[in-house]
């Protein structure tokens, strides 16, 4: 349990350099799993399917999470299902796009992600 908590934690100080927000925040964070001896399994997802960044971000959880104690290995994979969608955003994240349903007229999630991370 207080592995899991450290964790949890760890991911939330590796920021996409792409957005600037916490993989957490964005809720990339798909499924993290503790196995026996130590290892770590992380399950991300990306916004696109061709997401800028996916090694480096992988290496980034890969070294956070690896430099745990307790913790032996660390697998990350990048999963396509579920898909990501806005609505796994933080709160805090959400608020400034709007409303995120498909009839919204502001425009697709490349639109909405370029307004979050100021590039809009």
């Amino acid at each position: 349990m207080l592995m899991d908590i450290a964790i949890e934690q760890a991911l939330t100080r590796i920021n996409d350099p792409l957005l600037g927000e916490s993989l957490s925040a964005l809720g990339m964070v798909h499924d993290v799993q503790v196995k026996r001896g130590g290892r770590v399994m992380v399950q991300l997802l990306a916004p696109a399917a061709a997401w800028p960044g996916q090694p480096e971000l992988a290496e980034a959880v890969c070294l956070t999470v690896g430099a745990l104690d307790g913790v032996t290995a660390v697998d990350v994979q990048w999963q396509q299902q579920p898909a990501w969608t806005p609505q796994r955003l933080a709160a805090a994240l959400q608020a400034p796009l709007g409303p995120l349903d498909a009839t919204s007229p502001r425009g697709g999630l490349r639109n909405r992600l370029a307004l979050l991370t100021g590039r809009g």
